[in-house]
């Protein structure tokens, strides 16, 4: 599937959302940015709040409550991001082959993106977005839920 990158952000690009219907869950999918262009797979409550993983050709940067953070050094235009939402604790991944995966340096915890913190009666979504100019092209996205243990219900 490919975007075209618009606005600067998720917050005003336009992400293609779902909602997931896990509390616990994992989603990857493989992106390739122009060299223009941010993509990224994010959680998006609003333009205001949202949490996630995106790249550039040059830098990879974590967003939280809506900012971007400082970037960690680029590897290319072609990425596999992840995103784990394990009961509101977020950590986020990226490789270059879908293979071998690099932890982000910090995880979110995220169950204040919410009504209560923001309104507007909506839900935390799971989505991809792309900004900038140019496109990004997104394939092999994957979704699954993440099996609680049983001992720690």
């Amino acid at each position: 599937m490919k975007l075209k990158a618009k606005g600067d952000s998720p917050a005003d690009s336009g992400p293609l959302v779902i909602i997931p219907p896990d509390r616990a869950y994992e989603a990857e999918v493989e992106i390739k940015v122009g060299p223009e262009a941010e993509a990224g797979l994010v959680l998006f409550y609003n333009d205001r709040c949202y949490a996630g993983i995106s790249f550039t050709e040059r830098a990879i940067y974590r967003h939280r409550r809506g900012i971007k953070g400082y970037p960690v050094q680029g590897l290319g235009c072609r990425l596999h991001l992840k995103l784990r939402n394990d009961h509101h604790t977020v950590t986020m991944f990226y490789s270059t082959d879908g293979i071998g995966w690099n932890r982000h340096p910090s995880a979110l915890e995220v169950s204040g993106y919410n009504h209560n913190n923001f309104g507007e009666f909506i839900s935390l979504r799971l989505g991809v977005y792309a900004a900038g100019n140019g496109e990004a092209e997104f394939s092999r996205f994957r979704y699954r839920r993440i099996e609680v243990d049983p001992l720690e219900k």
